[in-house]
C-alpha cells in the first residue's frame, strides 16, 4: 500500500518527457488598437522561443516555428512600410517601419503580437489612452479571450442591468477569484488620476420588463430608468523590495427612477476591495471583500435562482432589502519546480429584511432568509508541458446553525482533479471532475445526505479574428428556502457567442439551460395527483447589440427572455426584459475570469 502511494506521488511530480511537435505560423493579421499598430502572428500551438530585434528602421521578428505552406503576407499599413519573409530555416519576418516608432512583443496562448507605438516627443510625457474593449454580458463560464482591438469592458461593470431585474446564472459567492501578478503599467485602467489608475464612469439605462405567471396567466410589467455612477481606483504597492501588487477599490450605487413596483428602498449599493500582493520571490497573498445591499439583485443572495419564482418573484411586495458581506483570503506559493500550492478561505453572511417579530416587519412570511456560509479550498497544481496544468483539489463547505432555517445547517466536502490550458489549436479552457458529499441532519427525509460526482468546464474557441465562442457546464449545491430542503442540486449548461459586425457594431448572444433538483418534501401537482419531488428547468437566452460612439462612450441594446418550467405548475413563470443603455467615462480593463467553484 505504501509503495503504491509513493508510486502515485512519483508519477504526479515526475517531469513528463517532451514530445516533439512542429509548430506553424498559420496567419499574420493587421490590427489597430487606439493609436497603436499591431501585427498578430497566429500559431498552431503555444509559442516557444521568439524575438523582435531592431535593425536600423526595421524590426526582425524570429519565431521558433515553421511557415505554413501558402501563408499570405498582409498588405502594409502605416507605419509599416513593407513586410518580407526571411529565407533562413524557421520563421523570420523583416518589418520596415517609419521613423519614430517603438515596438514590444507580447505572448498569448496561441499567438504573438508585435505592438508598434509612436515614440513620445522629447519634453513631453505619454498619457495613457483608455482602450475600448468588446462589450460583455454577465461574467461567463468560459475563460477570457485574448485581447481584442477596440473592445469595451463596460458591461462587466454595469453587470447588464437587465439581469438585475431577474436572477442570473452567475454565482457571485462561488470561489475566490485571483488575479495574475504582472508588471503591466495599466493592468486595471488606462486612465490615471492623482497617480492612481481610475475607472470613473456613469451609465443611464431604460429598462422595460414583464413577468407572467403561467398557471394563472397573471402578468405584471414595469418600465423605469436606472442611473449608475462608478468610481474605481487601482494601485500597485511594493513591500519588502519585491514586485508590485495589484490592489483595487470600487464603489457603485444604482438609482432607479419612475418605478411603479411597490417595493421599498430600490436604490442598491455595491462595494468591492481586492488585492494580490507578492510577499516573497515564491509566493503571494490575495483576497477580496464584497458588500452589497439592494432588493431586485436577487442573484447576489440566491445564485441558483430559487428565489425569484411564484409569489416570490421580483415584482412582488413580499421582497425585502438584503445585505450581503463576503470576505475571502488566500495564499499561494511555489512548492517545487513548476508546482504551486494554493489555499484560501472565505465567508459570506446574508441578512434578509427584518426579523419576524421586529416592529418594522410587515410583509408576513419572508420570501428568503438569513444564512452564513464558510468554505476552505486547497489546490496543488503541476505544470505539464507548454501552458498546461494538472491539479488536485479539496474543499470544505460549511453552513453553521441558522435560527430561522435549521434545515440548511450542514457540512460538505469535495475532492477532484483539474486540467487547464490549451486543448487544441485556438481552443483553451479548464476542466474539473470530482466527488461531492453533503450532510444536513435537520433536513427532511431524503435530503439529509448527498453523495455524487461533480464537474465543471470552461472552454473558449477563437473562430476568427473577430469571433469567439464559449461553452460552460457545472454542477453545484445551493442553500434552499423551499419546504424541508436544506439544499438543492443545480446542473447548468451555457453557450456564448461574441462577434464584431460591420460599421463598428458588436454582437453578443448567449443561451443557458439549468436543471434544479430537490431531494425532499414531495408535493402534489394537482389535487388528485401523487406527491412528486420538485424539479425546475430554466431556459434563458439573451441577445445584445452595442456600438462605441467614442473612446469614452457607448450605446447598447439588450433583450433577454427566460422561462421556468417546473413539474409543479404553480412555479411556472416566464419573463422578458429590454434594456437600452448609454455609458460615459473611462471603463478600464476587463477583469480576469475567476476559476470555477465547487
Amino acid at each position: 500500500m505504501i509503495l503504491s502511494v509513493l508510486g502515485l506521488f512519483a508519477t504526479f511530480f515526475a517531469q513528463p518527457a517532451p514530445v516533439p511537435v512542429t509548430t506553424y505560423v498559420v496567419s499574420i493579421l493587421n490590427e489597430r488598437v487606439s493609436d497603436d499598430m499591431v501585427l498578430r502572428f497566429v500559431l498552431s500551438g503555444p509559442p516557444g522561443s521568439y524575438s523582435a530585434t531592431r535593425d536600423g528602421d526595421a524590426i526582425l521578428v524570429r519565431i521558433a516555428a515553421e511557415v505554413l505552406p501558402g501563408l499570405s503576407i498582409p498588405a502594409s499599413r502605416d507605419p509599416v512600410r513593407s513586410l518580407a519573409l526571411g529565407s533562413e530555416p524557421g520563421f523570420s519576418l523583416r518589418v520596415n517601419l517609419a521613423e519614430g516608432w517603438t515596438h514590444e512583443m507580447v505572448r498569448e496562448v496561441f499567438s504573438l503580437r508585435l505592438i508598434m507605438r509612436k515614440r513620445a516627443a522629447e519634453g513631453t510625457s505619454a498619457t495613457p489612452v483608455p482602450g475600448l474593449r468588446e462589450p460583455e454580458t454577465a461574467p461567463l463560464a468560459s475563460p477570457e479571450p485574448s485581447p481584442r482591438p477596440a473592445a469595451d469592458p463596460v458591461a462587466a461593470d454595469t453587470a447588464d442591468l437587465y439581469s438585475r431585474l431577474f436572477p442570473s446564472t452567475t454565482d457571485p459567492s462561488g470561489g475566490l477569484g485571483t488575479t495574475e501578478i504582472g508588471n503591466s503599467e495599466n493592468w486595471y485602467s488606462d486612465f490615471l488620476w492623482l497617480g492612481l489608475q481610475a475607472r470613473p464612469w456613469v451609465s443611464v439605462s431604460y429598462v422595460d420588463g414583464k413577468t407572467t405567471e403561467i398557471q394563472s396567466n397573471f402578468t405584471t410589467a414595469d418600465a423605469y430608468w436606472v442611473v449608475q455612477p462608478n468610481l474605481g481606483l487601482g494601485f500597485s504597492p511594493t513591500f519588502w523590495g519585491g514586485r508590485g501588487g495589484q490592489w483595487t477599490i470600487n464603489y457603485t450605487p444604482r438609482f432607479r427612477r419612475q418605478v411603479d413596483l411597490n417595493l421599498p428602498q430600490l436604490t442598491s449599493h455595491f462595494f468591492d476591495v481586492g488585492l494580490d500582493q507578492p510577499i516573497a520571490a515564491a509566493g503571494s497573498i490575495y483576497g477580496n471583500y464584497h458588500f452589497s445591499t439592494g432588493v431586485l439583485e436577487t442573484e447576489e443572495i440566491d445564485p441558483g435562482r430559487e428565489y425569484g419564482i411564484g409569489l416570490n418573484r421580483v415584482v412582488d411586495t413580499s421582497l425585502e432589502r438584503f445585505h450581503r458581506n463576503s470576505l475571502g483570503l488566500g495564499i499561494r506559493f511555489d512548492f517545487v519546480a513548476d508546482t504551486q500550492v494554493d489555499v484560501n478561505v472565505s465567508k459570506t453572511a446574508v441578512r434578509y429584511g427584518n426579523e419576524p417579530g421586529d416592529e418594522a416587519f410587515q410583509y408576513g412570511e419572508r420570501a428568503f432568509f438569513d444564512y452564513d456560509t464558510r468554505t476552505l479550498n486547497a489546490s496543488l497544481r503541476r505544470g505539464f508541458g507548454e501552458s498546461r496544468f494538472l491539479g488536485l483539489l479539496f474543499g470544505v463547505h460549511d453552513t453553521p446553525t441558522q435560527e430561522e432555517r435549521k434545515q440548511v445547517e450542514g457540512r460538505g466536502y469535495s475532492y477532484g482533479a483539474s486540467f487547464e490550458g490549451p486543448i487544441t489549436a485556438l481552443t483553451t479552457g479548464r476542466l474539473l471532475f470530482g466527488y461531492r458529499t453533503q450532510k444536513n441532519p435537520n433536513a427532511g427525509a431524503g435530503g439529509q445526505e448527498y453523495e455524487d460526482i461533480t464537474y465543471g468546464a470552461q472552454l473558449m474557441r477563437e473562430i476568427s479574428e473577430d469571433t469567439t465562442v464559449g461553452l460552460g457546464a457545472d454542477r453545484k449545491l445551493y442553500v434552499s428556502a423551499y419546504e424541508e430542503n436544506g439544499f438543492y442540486v443545480v446542473d447548468s449548461l451555457r453557450g456564448d457567442l461574441s462577434s464584431r459586425l460591420p460599421f463598428g457594431f458588436f454582437l453578443r448572444g448567449n443561451a443557458s439551460w439549468q436543471n434544479n433538483n430537490y431531494k425532499t418534501s414531495p408535493q402534489a401537482n394537482t389535487a388528485a395527483g401523487p406527491p412528486i419531488l420538485r424539479k425546475d428547468q430554466i431556459t434563458l437566452w439573451t441577445l445584445g447589440l452595442a456600438r462605441n460612439i467614442a473612446q469614452w462612450a457607448f450605446l447598447r441594446l439588450d433583450y433577454t427572455s427566460e422561462r421556468r418550467n417546473s413539474n409543479l405548475d404553480r412555479f411556472d413563470i416566464k419573463t422578458r426584459a429590454l434594456n437600452f443603455q448609454l455609458g460615459l467615462g473611462f471603463f478600464g480593463k476587463p477583469r480576469n475570469a475567476a476559476p470555477l467553484s465547487w
